[in-house]
């Protein structure tokens, strides 16, 4: 569902009903493969568990498309995981689940540049640059630790700054969207406190 989700995400802005401005050749697609998804849970496993009730039949067809739920475009950043997880699965997913307004969008930067920083080919520091890649685990991890924080908190469009106030304020806000497993369904839940004994980096650093 992400990967479509990203799709779709590249195609046009269906809420405002306008084709994107962005020639084709100058779209970025650099999504990489996660790694070790062998380790993952599948959807068997889930069910064995007891996570998942068994599905007796399914169905011909899925539409999910919501009035609330606008596609947006990424233009011609590097962006596309970031907005098939934050505002592709975890926003429709929370909202479905009565965790999060309709109209309140989440941060597809957020997740976007958290899963840069913190993915399994952290080889060189590759935050700032547009073309490279990171993996659909990673960005999915981001949401299971951290959280996802709204749009309003940190904008995909930005000038030159980000998000200029309190560190531990702003992982404390999207401890808030937390999600509790990577899986599909009813059962996503977000919860209310930040991760236990955090430390802010430029508050170890102090002397």
């Amino acid at each position: 569902m992400a990967r479509k989700a990203a799709t779709r995400r590249r195609v046009a802005s269906r809420g405002r009903g306008t084709a994107s401005t962005v020639p084709p050749a100058q779209r970025i697609c650099n999504v990489v493969a996660s790694k070790k998804t062998e380790t993952d849970w599948t959807y068997q496993d889930a069910v064995s568990s007891g996570a998942l009730g068994a599905v007796a039949a399914l169905p011909t067809a899925v539409d999910l498309r919501a009035a609330w739920w606008t596609i947006e475009d990424q233009e011609d950043t590097g962006s596309c995981v970031g907005w098939a997880t934050a505002e592709g699965v975890v926003r429709y997913h929370m909202t479905k689940a009565g965790r999060l307004a309709q109209n309140l969008q989440l941060s597809p930067r957020f997740v976007w540049m958290a899963s840069k920083e913190t993915d399994e080919y952290v080889s060189r520091p590759e935050t700032f640059i547009e073309g490279a890649g990171t993996s659909l685990k990673a960005a999915m991890d981001i949401a299971r630790k951290y959280g996802v924080v709204p749009m309003s908190l940190l904008p995909f469009h930005v000038a030159t700054k980000m998000y200029t106030g309190n560190e531990n304020t702003f992982f404390a806000t999207a401890a808030q969207r937390r999600i509790t497993r990577e899986k599909l369904g009813d059962e996503w839940r977000a919860t209310s406190t930040a991760p236990r004994g955090h430390r802010s980096r430029s508050a170890s650093t102090r002397t």
